[in-house]
């Protein structure tokens, strides 16, 4: 019986990387108990992992178990709401207004509320058999069902700093290949748009220019001893930044509330795998749209090849109190 702690449970099935966590939560501090992570090369033994993961992590009754859930599968959308409704009667609305718009029935999606602002709703939604074939796949393999089952790009918002103001929080997936852009008016999402990009294939160019495969890269703490691979990067990382401003002009018209980027009182930037922070900071502050603005690299509390596993742990964290520390 856990009484005086709580085991958290945390898997993250990527493209390119497969991530276990398990560990214990004891009043505001988290720390991991066991830890499994796959690079690129998993792939082709996905599911033969995957079930010596599902004994491995056989989770105890009373374990919080969080998966996080392939973005695309996932669409956000926007919808204007009647005024002096409350957040359930909104949800019925919109799952009325969004199976329209859809041309679904009511009952085949999953709709959940991300943000109401100024009259306007931010959602999330996926079809109900998307959801269910996933969970059940993982079933299938031996886990448990999970008690919160978080969309891909969420799992990295329990890195932002929350502050006040508008705020763009920039969020570079290289091993899903897309990117995020997420704007917040204080602690309100007002906006978030996905943007599919081929990431991976500058960690290939690189193999292919310097001889270094990308695993080995994203099992380095940082690349203070590769000037060859930092100069290749950075280089990649300044057209990255070019196709981004245009990126964040489209994402401000799909905002639940307007706002420009010459509004947007900070930019924060986080990207997976770490170990690029330090080149996309030097890119940054070399861009002639940044490099003015006040901008932050946020990287992880500890060295880890990926933030994933992380994130998820946090946000559970949170689901049973506050969380002030987490350790590998």
């Amino acid at each position: 019986m856990q009484i005086f702690y709580n085991n958290i449970t945390v898997l993250d099935i990527g493209v390119r990387r497969l991530e276990a966590l398990r560990a214990k939560k004891v009043g505001t501090k988290i720390r991991v108990l066991q830890r499994d992570f796959l690079l690129p090369e998993f792939e082709e033994r996905k599911e033969k992992k995957l079930k010596e993961l599902s004994k491995k992590y056989a989770v105890d009754v009373e374990d919080l178990v969080i998966y996080s859930f392939p973005i695309e599968n996932i669409l956000f959308m926007n919808l204007n709401v009647p005024p002096k409704m409350d957040k359930r009667m909104i949800k019925n609305f919109a799952l009325i207004e969004i199976s329209r718009n859809l041309n679904l029935r009511p009952e085949e999606i999953v709709v959940d509320i991300l943000e109401v602002f100024e009259g306007k709703a931010l959602l999330v939604v996926s079809k109900r058999e998307h959801i269910v074939q996933y969970v059940n796949k993982l079933v299938a393999l031996g886990f448990y069902e999970p008690d919160i089952l978080i969309p891909d790009v969420f799992k990295y918002l329990e890195f932002s700093n929350n502050t006040m103001g508008r705020k763009c929080l920039i969020i570079y997936n290289f091993f899903e290949d897309y990117y995020s852009i997420i704007f917040f008016i204080g602690s309100y999402v007002v906006a978030i748009r996905i943007v599919l990009s081929n990431l991976w294939d500058y960690m290939e160019m690189m193999r292919e220019s310097i001889g270094i495969p990308p695993v080995d890269l994203v099992s380095l703490g940082n690349l203070k001893d590769l000037p060859e691979v930092e100069k290749f990067l950075l280089t990649n990382f300044e057209d990255i930044l070019i196709e981004l401003e245009r990126e964040i002009k489209l994402t401000s018209e799909t905002a639940i509330s307007s706002v420009s980027i010459d509004e947007i009182d900070r930019f924060e930037f986080l990207v997976d795998p770490p170990v690029l922070s330090d080149v996309l900071n030097k890119a940054l502050s070399g861009s002639s749209t940044f490099s003015s603005k006040d901008f932050e690299v946020i990287k992880p509390p500890e060295s880890v090849e990926t933030l994933g596993g992380l994130g998820l742990l946090l946000r559970g964290g949170r689901e049973l109190g506050k969380v002030k520390s987490i350790h590998l």
